[in-house]
C-alpha cells in the first residue's frame, strides 16, 4: 500500500494487525516527509497446514499523528507510546470501505459454494452413468460367451 502525505506537515504513522504471527509488515512505522509518499508492503506468510474453508477476518489498523520538524520514529514511538497503546483497536468499528470488501467477499464465497455443489453433482451424474455402463457390459459378454458356446456346439456336430 502507498501512504501519502498530503499535509505541511511530518507524520508519523504505524500499522497494526490483529494477527502479528500471520503478516510481515514492513515498514509497520515511520516518518513521512510533507508532500511525500512511503510505500508499506504486507505480506501473508505461508501456513503450516492448508485450510481450505478458511474464513479470515483478520484487520489492519494506520495509525498516524502529526510529528515535529526533526523528529524520529523512535522519538514519536517512545513519546506516543501511550497514545497508541491506548486505542482500542478491536472495538473500532468497520469503516464502508471494509463493509463493502467483506460484501463482496461473502457474494464471491457464496458464488464458490453454488459452483461447489454444481460441480458434486455433475460428479455424482457420472459416478452413475459409470455404474450404469459397467452394469450392461456384463450381460453382454455374457450373451456373446453364450452364444460362441453355442455356435461352437453347433458347429463340431
Amino acid at each position: 500500500m502507498q501512504l501519502c502525505n498530503i499535509t505541511s506537515h511530518y507524520v508519523a504513522y504505524k500499522v497494526k494487525t490483529t494477527n502479528p504471527r500471520n503478516y510481515c509488515v514492513r515498514p509497520n512505522g515511520g516518518i513521512i516527509l510533507p508532500g511525500s509518499t512511503c510505500d508499506v508492503t504486507v505480506l501473508l506468510q505461508a501456513p503450516k497446514q492448508i485450510i481450505f474453508d478458511y474464513n479470515c477476518k483478520d484487520k489492519f489498523l494506520l495509525q498516524c499523528v502529526v510529528a515535529k520538524h526533526g523528529s524520529t520514529f523512535k522519538d514519536i514511538t517512545d513519546g506516543m507510546a501511550p497514545f497508541f497503546k491506548n486505542l482500542d483497536f478491536k472495538s473500532m468499528k468497520d469503516t464502508n470501505e471494509s463493509s463493502t470488501v467483506n460484501k463482496i467477499i461473502a457474494e464471491k464465497d457464496s458464488q464458490i459454494q453454488l459452483h461447489q455443489k454444481v460441480l458434486q453433482q455433475q460428479v455424482e451424474l457420472l459416478r452413475k452413468d459409470v455404474k450404469r455402463i459397467r452394469r450392461g457390459s456384463f450381460p453382454a459378454i455374457f450373451l456373446v460367451g453364450l452364444l460362441g458356446v453355442i455356435v461352437g456346439h453347433l458347429m463340431s456336430k
